[in-house]
């Protein structure tokens, strides 16, 4: 039985489609709208870029439909409604995803959020135990391996017992970035919602938090696939140059301070709805 990890990095929103029970069937990835960040979708390292539009996982076996899918207290679940008639690739929504219902859902890369960071007639409605996450791995089981595709995007898997399937959508770069870069992104989460007037609700930060809780990994998903995209960027362009001017001393050396895992990168959250 062959295993498909989606490893899912940045902003994203999820939506969590219920039945009339309830339960959970299926799941929307919902990527904003921002102008800073990268917006990519592939294997790793050979991502290539995501277009505005619409997009479906094709080719997985879809779990039976069940209350939940994810540890509460280890996500930020927005209250509110998502907004009716979004459109891919018009202002505020990128581009969407469906994804069938997975195994498994592991929430990786977690920072503690707490009500005093947020301002808005909404906080009130929030998670007192809340986290806020950097990386989601949905695990599924490989219907057909002759059918697993991102319709719509040129992703081609190379077949094993573990296919891994990366969706990015963060900043690639730390020069330029602005201090408010992570309050940005996440009102670009709060723009695909509405609650009476639109979600009134703001974070309340001087600078990212530190995503410092890191789960468990999945069995066929590596340490070096978590590195937040900004500093795995900069180490390959580094790579590059000193490849070109060999120097294979000091190529040894970019991996001396290697770790994915590090509390003070650059990133950015999702959330669940």
């Amino acid at each position: 039985m062959a295993t498909l990890n989606v490893i899912l990095h940045g902003t994203i929103v999820f939506k969590r489609n219920r039945d009339r029970a309830g339960n959970v069937t299926s799941i929307d990835a919902l990527i904003p709208t921002f102008t800073d960040h990268v917006f990519n979708a592939g294997s790793f390292l050979a991502e290539t870029y995501l277009q505005p539009g619409n997009y479906s996982l094709e080719g997985v076996e879809p779990e039976e439909a069940r209350p939940d899918v994810l540890k509460l207290g280890e996500n930020m679940v927005f209250p509110g409604s998502i907004r009716d008639g979004l459109v891919p690739g018009r202002d505020p929504l990128h581009a969407k995803i469906d994804l069938k219902l997975p195994r498994s859902v592991r929430t990786m890369r977690r920072a503690r959020l707490e009500r005093a960071m947020f301002r808005g007639r909404d906080r009130d409605d929030l998670d007192l135990q809340m986290q806020m996450a950097n990386i989601q791995i949905f695990t599924y089981t490989i219907r057909r391996f002759q059918d697993l595709m991102l319709d719509n995007h040129p992703w081609v898997p190379v077949q094993g017992e573990c296919v891994n399937l990366h969706i990015i959508a963060e900043h690639d770069r730390t020069s330029g970035i602005a201090s408010d870069e992570f309050t940005r992104s996440f009102d670009a989460m709060v723009s695909l919602f509405l609650n009476r007037n639109g979600l009134d609700l703001d974070l309340k930060m001087d600078g990212p938090v530190p995503f410092t809780l890191l789960g468990d990994r999945p069995p066929c998903v590596s340490r070096e696939e978590l590195e937040a995209l900004a500093p795995r960027t900069a180490r390959l362009e580094r790579l590059g140059r000193l490849q070109t001017e060999n120097t294979p001393a000091l190529i040894s050396q970019l991996w001396f301070d290697f770790n994915p895992d590090d509390p003070d990168a650059p990133t950015c959250g999702d959330g669940w709805f």
